[in-house]
């Protein structure tokens, strides 16, 4: 089964990853690869242990204009309204999976449908505006309540957590130098993470704060005080290595739910994770073992307080959230699991061979009830 998988990044990713890169003297291929090399977002990771357990998976970026064109001065234009059409056309995939389900407008679905090709969409944010999720042969989500509510609509869709590359656990050997880190978004849609940041950075002076949305801050605010700049990709995962203590706090849209790429960044970087309680965090890590967990402003206070003064309990439950996170939630795993759902929907469907039925209950014992 071929698959393409169509990624986006945020424009500063893009721009961190190729950071004084002469791009006029790299191949498309090369670009790529230096993209994926910078560790950014989940750069190629599902296809790279996709293709590991036998399947043919590929990545592109959508909307960067100068992948665009580098790919189609290498390998043509067929006069479609967009690149994407012509890398479709192109790599001929039998199934395209978009990590970003917006970018499936009407005209991209007829023309994927047109070729007889199986659609599958992966989401954990709001749904966009004007987004037809009936046209998804499959939804992928790690929010539980997105799966019940897809099912509820008749839409094929299951439940797949969020995962951690498990090799960059040893790839930075590097002391842990930061006390407590904090690394996300701070732009007005994450408004309440702020006023809790906010608040945080006038009790805990060891805090340290990373994180896309320095000029949506207003003077004043005492995460300013904090704020050391952006983190994307490898750079993320050196702080995380480098931290001792990492806060996590979820985006509303998350619910009950705990579902957000820094409970497995954080602890597959050996960093000890302090995060927001969720109904089933306990699922995913044993709580007060491998992770802990605050319910309220005062309690984060308390614990950040606490294993900053207790660093052997610290980086005992630091240790075992690590392990939990390599042994557990790796892309390996991830990537089985989905390739057995697409295997279950997809693969059967492909094959032509003729079922002799005529010889099905051949072998049929009647037991009684006892030997059942």
């Amino acid at each position: 089964m071929k698959l393409l998988f169509i990624n986006t990044l945020y424009p500063e990713m893009i721009n961190s990853s190729l950071d004084g890169i002469e791009i006029d003297k790299y191949s498309y291929n090369s670009l790529i690869d230096l993209i994926n090399n910078s560790l950014c977002g989940d750069c190629n990771f599902y296809s790279k242990h996709l293709t590991d357990i036998g399947f043919d998976a590929l990545d592109i970026y959508y909307g960067c204009d100068f992948l665009d064109k580098r790919w189609e001065s290498e390998y043509g234009n067929n006069g479609y309204v967009s690149t994407i059409y012509n890398q479709i056309d192109f790599y001929k995939p039998d199934v395209v999976y978009f990590q970003n389900i917006a970018l499936l407008d009407a005209n991209l679905y007829s023309f994927i449908k047109d070729r007889n090709l199986k659609i599958v969409g992966q989401i954990a944010s709001p749904i966009p505006p004007n987004c037809n999720i009936g046209n998804f042969d499959i939804i992928i989500s790690s929010f539980p309540h997105f799966v019940k509510e897809f099912r509820s609509q008749g839409i094929t869709s299951y439940y797949i957590k969020l995962a951690h590359e498990a090799s960059l656990a040893s790839k930075y050997n590097i002391e842990r130098d930061i006390d407590c880190s904090f690394i996300g978004s701070l732009t007005p849609d994450h408004s309440n993470r702020i006023k809790f940041l906010n608040k945080i950075s006038n009790y805990i002076p060891e805090l340290k704060i990373w994180g896309k949305g320095y000029d949506f801050l207003p003077k004043g605010n005492s995460i300013l005080n904090k704020y050391q700049g952006e983190a994307w990709g490898s750079n993320m995962f050196e702080i995380l290595s480098r931290s001792k203590i990492t806060l996590n706090i979820h985006i509303d849209e998350s619910s009950h739910f705990a579902n957000n790429m820094r409970l497995y960044e954080a602890t597959g970087q050996g960093a000890m994770l302090i995060t927001d309680y969720k109904e089933n965090l306990n699922d995913i890590f044993d709580i007060g073992d491998e992770v802990v967990a605050y319910k309220s402003f005062d309690e984060c206070i308390l614990l950040l307080r606490y294993y900053l003064n207790n660093i052997s309990e610290c980086n005992k439950i630091a240790a075992s959230g690590q392990s939990k996170t390599i042994s557990t939630h790796s892309y390996a795993q991830r990537m089985r699991e989905l390739g057995d759902i697409l295997n279950l929907h997809f693969k059967k469907q492909k094959e032509t061979d003729v079922v002799d039925v005529s010889n099905i209950q051949s072998r049929y014992i009647e037991i009684d009830k006892n030997s059942v």
